[in-house]
């Protein structure tokens, strides 16, 4: 009986020994034959994005390992990029660009690393990240000797860009000449097409209109360009005629692309193109068709576009210009509403993203700190074998480096609570009192002073107009500062509940320190009134029996100005 029960151990642990190596093995079968996968769609993602797309969403991103999900990364923003898909944010890219920089794959990681920059560049031109990115992959494609034509040429047409963006024409243009050779040179059409128009822009914002049209004639002679090229050509002739003030010309640029079809890679701006045509029938003197197009922009308009309240406001001056002042004032209302609509929503959306970023960079920081901390404890052991007495000292030096660092980054952290306070409450406030509100306001009551003697029903309903909207405004003042947000950036408000919403939100202006001349500019009224209020405020807080002294006097408002 013990042979056979020593038998039977020794075959179950050969059994289980089996099962595990056999299960390891196909575990990395598995992610072998999914890395040879997405080798294969990248060797197509170039002429094919849409067919390398379809097959990367049909892949379960949780079943890869860590090297083959930076790789599937990758794949992914390359083939939405060559596709021409938009970007919301650049977190799918930084996994790649994460997992490339400890490995020694230097050519995924160049890749990783201009893709950043493309995704950043893409998703607001105006970051400047988005260069130090793309120069990064420069330098380590040059720096490992990494051969790969066709990414060299996109690198080259991304430096090009954004210095044709910083308007350093000269760089652009060398940049620009430098991915036309290269992709000549390997035959990567659609570089070559895209670099010609880029530096065809470049050349005409110098006036050099010889330079910038010999550079792109010749896509007249070709007959298989793509519908995104089309597009491009069509708009950079417009472009051209309309700088050398042939408005009839660019017209029927225009209208080339508007007769264009969409497709899966190319959105037609309706509204910008119908806007551009209203502009150039302004310009030669045929107002019935320039309001025509004008009021086509605004029917083509899409929901929350930054943009929108641009057209509307352009249909409103063209009413205008006719005599036409209630249809005026209807855009000049729609142009108000949307402007309030979608930058509220913007500002909302920019001041969570600085707080993600400001999260992020602390954990980067954090992450830093831990690896500086084992490079110090691997340099102290081998110190300690040497001498006791530089490891004391080294010790020393460290903690009252990291006692600085501390301090500042403690410092910085308050500096940027702070800021980010002063800009939430700031932010919210200027959009009550944006430029177009003052600006609608005269001229709405002029045009009811205007045309009072002609109707005097019009002339009421335009007064009233615009007390609706003053009304409008204090509501949205009461909302900003009922709002739990500026409630929790402002906590000394809660003792302070007897102050009217106005009167807080002096309060708050006063004690980020804003002048009494700031705060009349700020909220559109006079500062002999600001300065009665402050008087007031202090009567009502000092009648206060539910807070100190101490608390009261340490307020701004009771010092002197």
């Amino acid at each position: 009986m013990k042979l056979s029960g020593g038998w039977l151990l020794n075959s179950t642990l050969v059994f289980a020994l089996a099962a595990l190596l056999f299960s390891c093995k196909s575990i990395m079968n598995e992610q072998q034959n999914m890395k040879e996968k997405l080798e294969a769609l990248d060797s197509i993602i170039r002429d094919n994005p849409k067919v390398a797309i379809d097959s990367l969403e049909k892949i379960n991103k949780k079943r890869l390992s860590k090297s083959n999900t930076a790789y599937y990364s990758l794949l992914t923003t390359i083939a939405r990029q060559k596709n021409y898909e938009s970007f919301k944010n650049d977190s799918v890219i930084s996994e790649a660009v994460n997992w490339y920089r400890g490995v020694k794959d230097y050519r995924n990681y160049c890749r990783s690393l201009l893709y950043k920059g493309i995704v950043i560049y893409n998703i607001s031109q105006a970051d400047s990240s988005a260069y130090m990115f793309v120069k990064q992959a420069e330098e380590t494609y040059i720096s490992r000797g990494i051969d790969d034509k066709a990414l060299e040429s996109t690198i080259y047409l991304y430096l090009g860009r954004i210095s044709s963006l910083k308007e350093k024409y000269s760089d652009a243009e060398s940049y620009f000449r430098k991915c036309m050779d290269i992709s000549k040179e390997i035959d990567y059409l659609e570089n070559l097409q895209n670099a010609r128009i880029d530096l065809f822009w470049t050349f005409l914002s110098q006036k050099r209109y010889s330079d910038a049209l010999s550079n792109i004639i010749v896509f007249a002679d070709e007959d298989t360009l793509s519908p995104h090229i089309q597009y491009k050509f069509y708009n950079a002739l417009a472009g051209y005629y309309s700088s050398k003030q042939d408005f009839r010309i660019s017209t029927e640029y225009v209208k080339k692309m508007l007769a264009m079809k969409c497709t899966d890679n190319l959105e037609i701006n309706y509204p910008k193109l119908y806007h551009s045509l209203a502009n150039f029938y302004i310009k030669y003197n045929r107002p019935d068709s320039a309001l025509f197009y004008g009021k086509l922009a605004v029917k083509t308009l899409k929901k929350a576009n930054a943009d929108n309240h641009f057209y509307y406001r352009y249909l409103a001056d063209l009413y205008s210009q006719r005599g036409e002042y209630k249809q005026a004032f209807e855009n000049c209302r729609l142009a108000y509403l949307s402007y309030i609509s979608v930058y509220s929503k913007i500002s909302q959306n920019r001041y969570m993203e600085i707080e993600k970023r400001y999260d992020l960079s602390q954990k980067e920081a954090q992450l830093r700190k831990s690896e500086a901390d084992k490079t110090f404890l691997f340099s102290v052991v081998i110190s300690l074998s040497l001498l006791v007495v530089l490891t004391i000292l080294f010790f020393s030096k460290f903690v009252n480096k990291y006692n600085r660092k501390r301090e500042s980054s403690e410092e910085k952290f308050c500096t940027a609570e702070n800021e980010l306070k002063r800009s939430w409450f700031i932010n919210e406030v200027q959009k009550i009192s944006a430029d177009l509100l003052p600006r609608f306001i005269e001229d709405v009551n002029r045009q009811a002073t205007r045309s009072r003697k002609h109707s005097k029903e019009i002339s009421d309903e335009l007064n009233k107009s615009i007390e609706d909207v003053k009304s409008s405004a204090r509501n949205k003042l009461t909302a900003i500062v009922r709002n739990e947000t500026f409630m929790t950036l402002n906590p000394s408000l809660k003792y302070l509940q007897d102050l009217s919403d106005l009167e807080k939100t002096i309060v708050t202006l006063i004690e980020y320190g804003y002048t009494t001349q700031d705060m009349a500019d700020l909220l559109n009224t006079s500062t002999s009134n600001i300065r009665a209020t402050k008087t007031k405020i202090r009567d009502k807080i000092s009648a206060l029996e539910n807070l100190s002294n101490d608390t009261k006097t340490a307020l701004k408002i009771f010092e002197k100005e």
